[in-house]
């Protein structure tokens, strides 16, 4: 069964893939990122992500926003790290 995401991150992830055509490797799904890191802090599991791109980069940060929605991460101190695209 292929991995459909929610239409609530479908219309995310098609802007961050439209604004970075690059020839990388495909990028998860944000919805399965959110759901990982919801996991993560319902447990209060410590999140340590590398992101390499700006795509990821712009991922990742979507991702950890939707959570902070549900669940505040501040205390968590997640971070990213190999950032190098940021700006």
């Amino acid at each position: 069964m292929k991995y459909r995401p929610a239409p609530r991150f479908e219309k995310i992830q098609k802007r961050l893939a439209k604004k970075h055509r690059a020839n990388t490797t495909p990028i998860q799904p944000l919805e399965m990122f959110v759901d990982a890191y919801t996991i993560a802090a319902e447990h209060g599991w410590l999140i340590h992500q590398h992101c390499v791109n700006v795509l990821g980069l712009e991922m990742h940060t979507t991702a950890f926003e939707c959570v902070n929605e549900i669940i505040p991460i501040a205390d968590l101190h997640w971070n990213l790290s190999h950032v190098q695209e940021i700006d």
